[in-house]
């Protein structure tokens, strides 16, 4: 999986009849300027482990380049329109090896430890990834139709070095050079030896302390937010918290090429005293198409033309490590014009992993199949910590959360939550899940599903068992609910019941 950021705009030649008036509109490949100011920078994406330095590496042919935006228009489109065409993957040097490459820190050339290949394959259904630790979600679109995703695997490089000593807060330039003529290299060049957090990337910036003062500003909203916050299980060291930020989405703006529209969002964490746990942010833009950060040559015929966006992110999730105990996050998204702000109480509990556990509830209205072997990471910035996001992954399916759990008796409703089996496999023993539904107002219960066998949604190795699923709700009355979940096992074990809250409407 690679780093592109997922948040690309496809290049495609539309021709439109409205009112019998003809519209061509050539929709744009553009990248977001990179910001030079200090004081604006944000999360470097080079990555900095205790002794390592791993630095992100695109290459292109410029050749390539320069024969995609001298085409012929029509002919462009036939070909990026064929499902196995490859001429836009092709521009993308990836047959390099790792003595093609050298490296330099402050000027002074550095012994390469490794050079390891990723790609980004890029699905029917998108979830892009911003400067921060979380990521966007778009609406989902099919392959191979006109205004839809054309499919491009697009390599690039990870270069590891040892990382040469340095005074914390210094910041250092890195430059890579690649011995093959006509080749375009794009990398970000600094990286500084602090303790930034990388789940919130505008810490500092002029940006980030904006968002916090209109955090707490009297002025009214004018966004409609929803947000939701449940726990997972970490491996077996604890859990996750995970927190899921609706907002509206706008698809099929067009923009200014040269000030592309960005998606922008804020959190804080508090203690109970009122005190800040932790922080989070991130933005990303409707126009990316870009590097980590940096613009790219615009892949199509004519790189004057109008730009417009095909897509709008809808939703923005993020996984955070918080010790157990009550908290309350506050949350503020912005479109660049306008805000909405939304807040909610958080509650972490403690997870021992010495008995069988279940974890909360997540709510959803859409999944989609992942490729068999990518079930643990869909979605990977090679920049981004180890474990920025881990998605929630059931049987080859990924469960896409929803803040939103206002239903209609039509709408997909989807569960997901995860069994803790504090004994190993072998013993023999059983699990089973039991679900119902509870009507919130007069506690009677509505609906008790079969007992769900965890057997079939166990991974090899892991004590954590994903559970995920659909529950047909169209002859549920209109009302507020409770979807509850206990897990049983046949050692007599038995966990306490878990509900998430829902409504349904007509």
């Amino acid at each position: 999986m690679g780093i592109l950021a997922a948040r690309m705009s496809r290049s495609l030649l539309l021709t439109e009849r409205r009112n019998n008036v003809p519209c061509v509109l050539l929709l744009c490949v553009f990248a977001s300027a990179v910001r030079t100011n200090a004081q604006e920078a944000v999360r470097q994406p080079i990555r900095v482990e205790s002794r390592e330095v791993v630095v992100p590496v695109l290459v292109l042919d410029g050749k390539r380049v320069k024969q995609v935006q001298h085409m012929d228009p029509g002919k462009y489109v036939m070909d990026v329109t064929q499902e196995d065409d490859r001429l836009l993957s092709d521009v993308a040097v990836s047959d390099l090896r790792a003595n093609d490459f050298r490296v330099f820190e402050d000027g002074k050339e550095q012994q390469i430890e490794r050079v390891t290949p990723e790609h980004y394959d890029l699905r029917s259904e998108e979830r892009w990834l911003g400067l921060g630790q979380g990521r966007w979600v778009v609406p989902d679109r099919p392959l191979y139709t006109p205004g839809g995703i054309y499919p491009w695997d697009w390599s690039f490089y990870v270069i590891t070095y040892s990382r040469p000593s340095s005074t914390l807060g210094s910041c250092h330039q890195v430059t890579v050079r690649v011995d093959r003529p006509n080749s375009l290299v794009y990398m970000r060049g600094e990286y500084c030896n602090d303790r930034q957090p990388a789940a919130d990337p505008l810490n500092g910036t002029k940006l980030g302390d904006q968002m916090f003062a209109d955090l707490n500003s009297p002025v009214k909203d004018e966004i409609s937010l929803s947000i939701a916050a449940f726990q997972s299980f970490h491996e077996t060291k604890g859990v996750a918290t995970n927190i899921v930020i609706g907002f509206p989405a706008n698809p099929w703006r067009l923009y200014n090429c040269n000030k592309p529209s960005k998606r922008m969002v804020f959190g804080v964490i508090y203690y109970a005293d009122g005190t800040v746990a932790a922080r989070f942010s991130d933005m990303t833009s409707l126009s990316g198409f870009d590097f980590v950060g940096l613009p790219l040559p615009e892949l199509i015929p004519d790189p004057s033309a109008p730009c417009i966006s095909e897509e709008d992110p809808y939703q923005y999730e993020i996984q955070l490590d918080l010790a157990p105990g009550e908290y309350k996050v506050r949350v503020i998204f912005s479109d660049g014009k306008k805000f909405g702000r939304a807040e909610m109480p958080v509650i972490v509990e403690v997870h021992d992993g010495k008995q069988l556990a279940i974890s909360d509830i997540a709510l959803a209205r859409s999944y989609r199949e992942v490729k068999a072997g990518s079930e643990n990471d869909p979605v990977v910035d090679a920049a981004a910590p180890p474990r920025a996001y881990v998605p929630l992954v059931s049987k080859g399916f990924e469960i896409t959360p929803t803040a939103n759990t206002i239903f209609h008796k039509d709408d997909l409703f989807g569960f997901y939550f995860e069994v803790y089996e504090s004994e190993p496999k072998s013993t023999g023993r059983t699990v089973e899940a039991h679900l119902r539904i509870v009507d919130a107002g007069t506690g009677q219960v509505a609906r008790i599903l079969q007992p769900v066998d965890a057997a079939p949604y166990m991974k090899r190795g892991d004590q954590v068992i994903p559970i995920g699923g659909g529950i047909d709700i169209s002859a549920l009355p209109k009302g507020a609910y409770e979807l509850q979940v206990q897990a049983t096992d046949s050692t007599g074990q038995t966990t306490q019941w878990r509900s998430a809250n829902f409504t349904i409407e007509q």
